[in-house]
């Protein structure tokens, strides 16, 4: 299980001959330590199924939030950060826009696909993406009015671009505000492939909405 910002496929071209104690890939460059070791240890882990020659099964979960039941989530960072940081009234304004959003996925939802995979005998490796498709996921505007209007806090209309936001925070609003940079990271316009995850589990596809 490694989060759904790693930019590894089930193509080797791209990881294969790699020295992951060497080096960062270069992938991997503008990303945060913390990003860089986990999506590394991504790489060996493919490697070391290719060399043994087991199949691997590699799931891609976005921000984890509380069960469908009751939504509570426990985390610190992640979605739970993002509501902190609308809370303290740190974000006034909407980052990135309308073609941005903020994937989530249920913890319920998410442990269970994992144990329907355990049940499985793949045959060769597989990456499943449990992400849902962009034009029926909430766009970051409309969940922050969500989230918002339920803490009876007004909603921003001025958008200003993601990159601006990160350049405030590192000129110095991450030392004002106590919040790093990189906790926009999870903030994302990115298109992510879910095609593998339609072909064998639709069902479980369905159950992310």
């Amino acid at each position: 299980v490694v989060g759904y910002m790693s930019p590894f496929t089930d193509e080797p071209k791209d990881w294969e001959n790699y020295d992951v104690f060497g080096d960062v890939h270069p992938l991997l460059q503008n990303d945060s330590y913390y990003e860089q070791m986990k999506f590394q240890a991504d790489i060996l882990m493919r490697q070391s199924s290719l060399i043994e020659g087991f199949p691997l099964t590699i799931i891609n979960p976005p921000t984890v939030i509380g069960n469908k039941d009751t939504g509570v989530t426990e985390q610190l960072a992640g979605f739970g950060l993002f509501i902190k940081i609308i809370r303290q009234g740190l974000l006034p304004i909407i980052p990135g826009g309308k073609s941005y959003r903020l994937p989530v996925i249920n913890r319920d939802v998410l442990a269970n696909f994992i144990i329907e995979t355990l049940f499985q005998s793949p045959q060769q490796m597989v990456t499943y993406t449990l992400v849902k498709d962009k034009q029926i996921d909430l766009a970051l505007p409309d969940l922050m009015k969500i989230v918002r209007t339920s803490m009876n806090m007004s909603v921003p209309k001025i958008t200003v671009p993601l990159s601006l936001k990160k350049k405030i925070m590192t000129l110095g609003g991450s030392r004002i505000t106590g919040i790093s940079k990189d906790s926009l990271n999870f903030i994302t316009d990115r298109y992510f492939d879910n095609q593998q995850i339609k072909k064998d589990y639709p069902a479980s596809l369905a159950e992310l909405s």
